[in-house]
């Protein structure tokens, strides 16, 4: 088997965020294709971030020829938000092959693939709620 099962009833907190970011990267995948696109071809300038949950987003940029994923983080006492080492980036030949693999650990992990985002459960009705997500709102509201 090339990927792992995961058990629904074995998941911890983190890997429902794991499962909600998985969803949010699922749904850009189109829009990044495009974007890889446009890179490759040096047709238009691109400058692509997006959050996917937790500290975690994906970027896409003009003159860097790769898809980064990256953890960021807001150091103490400033609003400023920075990368840390941890992510990784793929040249866009690895972003075409990892697209042609989502499908297989979608079907490898049907509750991976029956995800929804976080921003559809009920402490998300409200403002207040979707403000103190840790997942949609890493870096707090100051």
């Amino acid at each position: 088997m090339l990927f792992k099962t995961i058990k629904y009833s074995d998941m911890t907190t983190n890997s429902l965020y794991l499962f909600v970011r998985w969803d949010r990267l699922r749904m850009l995948v189109s829009e990044i294709n495009d974007l890889v696109k446009a890179v490759d071809d040096n047709k238009k300038n691109v400058d692509f971030h997006r959050h996917i949950g937790g500290g975690r987003y994906v970027s896409v940029t003009s003159g860097i020829l790769c898809v980064d994923f990256r953890k960021l983080f807001c150091p103490a006492g400033t609003d400023k938000i920075k990368p840390t080492r941890c992510g990784v980036a793929l040249r866009l030949h690895e972003w075409w092959k990892f697209v042609d693999i989502i499908k297989y650990i979608d079907d490898a992990n049907p509750a991976l693939a029956t995800t929804v985002p976080c921003y559809t459960a009920d402490d998300h009705l409200n403002q207040l709620g979707a403000l103190q997500s840790p997942e949609c709102n890493p870096f707090g509201t100051e």
